[in-house]
């Protein structure tokens, strides 16, 4: 793969992060447009993770029969048209939107990872770390994007921008001269010896309510900001930057924590923040800054442990996995705009991520101590 092609990657990387928290940025936008309130809202994390699944399932059905690139095209396709529809005045195209978006960054995530992995076979880790860098970039930029395009309540202009930008990489992005055909690598073996085991569930119940803790504070931080704030502060760049900065000092933290109390250690922290968010406003930046330093290595040393318990090869077989994760985010939104209209309070949906990283430490308890007696 030629550097260019590489460096498309790593810009295609950076729109899939700023598509993954694209929801919560537009939200307050789209709930406006149509009078919603924030349990109407949530709906639109349904549709949102309804299509990372699928987008889960394309990539896992077409890598064993094409190509990484084929998964990627699909991918940008189908976020050009769905950001595109975020401008419609009927809701259920806007739904048609965020399904469409969710496509792409349930099929592009590991397509992209596993195609990196591919062309970097003798520096995995520190590729893949490079790599999601770029994601966390978009994250960051995301909210600052939208705001500074967005014209008197309309996204036409920054949702057109990412729409081209994701036509053009598709454009650029070219097969190798050998082909990507993946059939050897990406063929399925071991599915039932892994997901037989209880220790593969107890990971993907932890993947599940991670996600669903994170998306939660990157779908609602934006919103909850602006019942403090003016309209031009939020704390989501702010918890994004930290999450960037605490995946760069990972590897250094690991050096000093034992790594079986890390990702513990990391919760703590997570813990931490979320009850400054939640305390006062004045501690709301604080907070979103502890949130995102403690929320930064734990996906990456959950999948860690998953491939090291049953191999780097289980990757192939870790579709339940990225699903479990997808369903945490319907889930946990859903409620978050449940309790929020319930209680009158976005306050009160926020406890619902207080109680996503109190099942989160009860599972790493669980794992730590089934480790232990192993």
């Amino acid at each position: 793969m030629s550097k260019f092609q590489k460096l498309l990657l790593y810009f295609l990387f950076f729109l899939v992060g700023i598509s993954t928290v694209l929801i919560g940025q537009v939200l307050p936008f789209i709930s406006a447009r149509f009078l919603l309130t924030d349990a109407q809202s949530s709906k639109f994390f349904i549709a949102h993770f309804a299509g990372s699944i699928l987008g889960i399932l394309v990539y896992e059905f077409i890598v064993k029969s094409r190509s990484f690139l084929l998964v990627i095209r699909i991918g940008c396709v189908c976020a050009a048209v769905g950001v595109i529809l975020l401008n419609s005045e009927f809701q259920f195209i806007c739904s048609a939107g965020f399904f469409l978006n969710g496509v792409c960054t349930g099929a592009n995530i590991p397509a992209i990872n596993m195609l990196m992995a591919k062309v970097n076979p003798s520096n995995t880790v520190s590729s893949l770390s490079f790599l999601n860098f770029f994601w966390g970039v978009g994250a960051i930029t995301c909210q600052p994007f939208i705001y500074a395009f967005a014209d008197e309540g309309s996204l036409l202009v920054p949702t057109t921008l990412l729409s081209v930008l994701y036509l053009l990489a598709c454009v650029f992005l070219r097969n190798s001269p050998k082909g990507e055909r993946e059939r050897k690598r990406i063929a399925s073996f071991g599915f039932r010896e892994i997901w037989s085991n209880p220790i593969s569930w107890l990971i993907a119940f932890f993947n599940f309510a991670h996600v669903g803790l994170e998306s939660g504070i990157g779908g609602w931080l934006t919103t909850y900001s602006e019942r403090f704030y003016a309209e031009s502060l939020s704390a989501t760049p702010v918890f994004f930057t930290f999450f960037v900065l605490g995946r760069l000092l990972a590897p250094i933290s690991v050096r000093f924590c034992p790594e079986r109390l890390f990702v513990l250690i990391s919760l703590l922290i997570l813990n931490a923040g979320l009850l400054l968010i939640l305390i006062s406003e004045k501690s709301l930046f604080l907070g979103a800054s502890i949130c995102g330093i403690g929320a930064s290595a734990i996906f990456p040393a959950n999948m860690a442990r998953f491939t090291k318990i049953f191999a780097p090869s289980a990757t192939k077989n870790a579709a339940p996995l990225f699903i479990m994760g997808s369903l945490g985010g319907i889930i946990t939104n859903t409620l978050i705009g449940i309790a929020s209209d319930y209680f009158e309070s976005l306050v009160y949906g926020i406890l619902i991520l207080v109680f996503n990283a109190f099942i989160l430490t009860i599972i790493e308890l669980l794992l730590l101590f089934r480790f232990s007696t192993r």
